[in-house]
């Protein structure tokens, strides 16, 4: 079960991700490490083409981005519609 705090950083990460200097204290978390290993997050590098798990067309390089089951723990993921 997710926590505020673990909510708090998805939040902050978003669609777009966000660095290490946007997140700031958020990265010392224990919770952090938590969505790390629970593959809720995942890092992209730099130097490294764009990880398969990163959701989002509008993430950046160097950011901490959310994975699919990152996006719907908050809600993020748009509801599909089938008429």
């Amino acid at each position: 079960m997710l926590s505020d705090r673990h909510r708090e950083i998805l939040g902050a990460i978003g669609l777009t991700g966000a660095t290490h200097d946007e997140l700031g204290y958020l990265m010392r978390a224990r919770e952090f490490a938590d969505l790390d290993v629970a593959g809720l997050i995942v890092y992209w590098p730099e130097s490294q083409p764009r990880p398969v798990r990163v959701l989002s067309d509008t993430s950046r390089r160097g950011t901490w981005n959310l994975t699919a089951a990152g996006a719907d723990a908050i809600g993020a993921l748009s509801p599909v519609r089938v008429i």
